[in-house]
């Protein structure tokens, strides 16, 4: 993660987004990642060779059964015989391929699941100081060499909350809630929405002469404090080319982290975004599920290199960091599934809103005003699968002002 900056080098105080995943820019991050990604692909090919075993409800692995199951029985057997292979080949490639994780016999993977496959060999070093943390208990905290690493946390002598930098700022007071005396002046926002607009065929998935398309659309929506809720799936057909659903539905609604004196606190909300072409079957039905269970296991995995001395400061931000490398995951996961067992799936998107903790300050011409809030222009998600291209357009949108107290 990196600071927000304007060009005079100081804290930008507007809101930003972005798309998609990147490969994560920081080392350990990355390992991270690498190695969630490595389990993910052994357990998947140890369920593609035998998916009639007993699995844990509401894990990974039962996610992964669920898409396997629902593939029909001839990509079910291209499945199989594409982990098969994987699974017969020498130490070298399973080792590159699976990481750590392939010293773990595959019946072995079977019975662990994915908790105790991570916790059968030993995981990656993660090295504390390229963390920004102490190397030892009780060490003092370095907050330059933390903000390096985990993104701005309290900027407090760049950009305080003072009444000189209200007055430069202006902020959107529409719709005032009430005042509360917690959180200083001018106030915040209290509500954060996503909403997906329109849903668009621009080309219809192969073969077209079997009839229109039915598109499932779902995902989950990504807390800036890691928490992780599956939004319901749902499905529109007869889309033929140009063909579009105007849905104006609200697919995830956040409740804003209440900001205090000091400094600001930057936050990262996500969602993830899967579409699926319904009578292709397979993981495309249950990919909204394994995401969660990716960003889960994520947070979980960068949380235990996290110090006790540390996690005060940096645990706010593990929400943030697990979301970026659980989209990059699932994506390079997604990407894997397509190369190697051939099935042509829609990629899964990932949109990212970024901005000071309940502040919401006049955000360029990209932010238009809207009853008692401000909603950014409408951008658009591009999906290519199938054969088919489909595009989701999407804003963002904040509301339910509420008055902070008075500068003395």
């Amino acid at each position: 993660m990196s600071a927000i900056v304007c060009a005079d080098g100081t804290a930008s105080l507007s809101m930003q987004w972005g798309v998609g995943p990147c490969r994560p820019d920081h080392s350990e991050f990355r390992k991270v990642g690498e190695d969630v990604l490595g389990a993910v692909k052994y357990l998947l090919c140890a369920l593609a060779v035998q998916p009639v075993c007993r699995v844990a409800t509401d894990s990974l692995e039962a996610a992964l059964a669920e898409g396997l199951a629902a593939l029909p029985e001839v990509r079910r057997a291209r499945y199989r015989e594409g982990a098969a292979l994987l699974l017969g080949a020498d130490d070298a490639i399973r080792a590159r391929i699976f990481g750590r994780h392939a010293a773990v016999p595959v019946e072995r993977v079977r019975e662990l699941g994915f908790d105790a496959l991570l916790a059968a060999t030993r995981a990656p070093v993660l090295d504390a100081k390229l963390l920004g943390m102490p190397r030892r208990e009780g060490a003092v905290v370095s907050f330059e060499r933390l903000e390096a690493v985990w993104g701005p946390m309290t900027a407090v002598s760049a950009v305080s909350f003072t009444p000189e930098l209200v007055g430069a700022v202006v902020p959107m007071t529409g719709g005032s809630s009430g005042i509360d005396p917690e959180v200083p002046f001018p106030g915040y926002y209290r509500k954060l929405e996503f909403s997906v607009r329109q849903l668009k065929c621009f080309d219809e998935t192969n073969p077209e002469s079997f009839g229109d398309d039915e598109i499932g659309i779902g995902g989950t929506a990504v807390h800036t404090d890691g928490t992780v809720t599956q939004v319901g799936r749902k499905t529109y057909d007869d889309f033929s080319d140009g063909d579009s659903a105007w849905l104006n539905w609200t697919f995830a609604s956040f409740t804003r982290t209440k900001p205090k004196s000091g400094g600001i606190v930057y936050d990262t909300y996500g969602v993830f975004i899967a579409l699926a072409e319904v009578d292709s079957g397979g993981f495309q039905k249950a990919l909204d599920k394994i995401y969660a269970q990716v960003q889960d296991k994520v947070k979980a995995a960068i949380a235990t290199a996290v110090t006790a001395g540390a996690s005060p400061f940096v645990g706010p931000f593990l929400g943030a960091v697990a979301g970026a490398v659980a989209a990059w995951v699932a994506d390079k996961l997604i990407e894997w599934v397509i190369s190697w067992f051939g099935d042509d799936l829609f990629p899964v998107k990932y949109a990212t809103l970024t901005g000071p903790r309940g502040f919401a300050f006049y955000p360029s011409d990209k932010w238009i005003h809207e009853g008692t809030g401000y909603r950014s222009k409408d951008e658009w998600l591009k999906f290519y699968g199938h054969g088919g291209h489909y595009g989701v357009r999407y804003y963002w949108r904040v509301s339910d002002w509420v008055n902070g107290s008075a500068p003395q």
